[in-house]
């Protein structure tokens, strides 16, 4: 009897162990895939500014990373080089407006929510601010609304695209 249970035991385990050992295989990798790529403010945000990029012949290229945006000049030592790319590498923007036909970039814009306000948060916009104004790209900063005023987004987007343009 006590052979026959520990026979038992031992087939348990032996079919646990196949068992996780061809779902982990199987499985893969842990990824999963979202199921959407915008939330809903990020989505309704990007139908209203798509209107305008339309209109003006610019591209939208949402959640760009600033590294994507910027390089550092070879003039600063690897080091220094190598801790300013860390502040940025995992920082990004909701959309980058390119021109269509170069795309390069023309200006970026950040959806805000209440989270903007607080600690980390906070800090994290004042250093985007920061490398934005320090390379003359305009950064927009657009407060998240139900909906949006196509005109009024327009002109805020050319004003700040103006201001960065040389004096003649």
């Amino acid at each position: 009897m006590k052979m026959t249970i520990f026979i038992l035991i031992i087939v348990i385990i032996f079919i646990v162990f196949v068992f996780f050992s061809l779902k982990r295989k199987v499985r893969g990798l842990p990824f999963l895939k979202k199921i959407y790529f915008f939330s809903e403010a990020e989505k309704k945000f990007y139908l209203a500014l798509k209107q305008v990029t339309d209109k003006n012949n610019w591209v939208i290229f949402p959640k760009v990373r600033l590294l994507d945006i910027f390089y550092i000049p070879g003039r600063y030592h690897s080091r220094e080089n190598f801790l300013l790319k860390n502040k940025i590498v995992q920082k990004h923007v909701d959309f980058l407006l390119c021109d269509n036909s170069a795309f390069s970039p023309i200006a970026a814009v950040e959806l805000d929510d209440s989270s903007h306000r607080w600690g980390k948060r906070k800090e994290r916009d004042e250093f985007v601010d920061s490398v934005f104004s320090s390379t003359k790209l305009p950064l927009l900063r657009i407060w998240v609304s139900s909906s949006y005023d196509i005109n009024s987004l327009e002109q805020k987007i050319k004003e700040e695209i103006e201001k960065i343009k040389p004096q003649k």
